[in-house]
């Protein structure tokens, strides 16, 4: 996976997901992956390219049951770490 999911990648990742008859969905690791894997579990279900879904509003319905297991610290770690 490169550091920011690319089309072609969600893609394979739909196709081994729905070929492979899977239940679930599970990402460890930084947002890249994390976005990749809601990005999947999205195409699984409502099918189209994930440029379809830019904007507000167009995901109805539910999706594939998903496990994110962040991994980094990034921004949404909390507070502020000075004294």
């Amino acid at each position: 996976m490169t550091p920011n999911p690319k089309g072609t990648e969600v893609e394979a990742g739909r196709q081994a997901y729905l070929t492979s008859h899977c239940d679930v969905l599970v990402a460890a690791g930084g947002g890249s992956c994390i976005d990749a894997a809601k990005a999947v579990a999205l195409l699984s279900v409502h099918g189209g390219g994930i440029t379809d879904y830019a904007g507000v509003g167009k995901v109805t319905g539910p999706l594939p049951p998903t496990v994110m297991v962040p991994t980094t610290g990034g921004s949404g770690s909390g507070g502020d770490a000075r004294p």
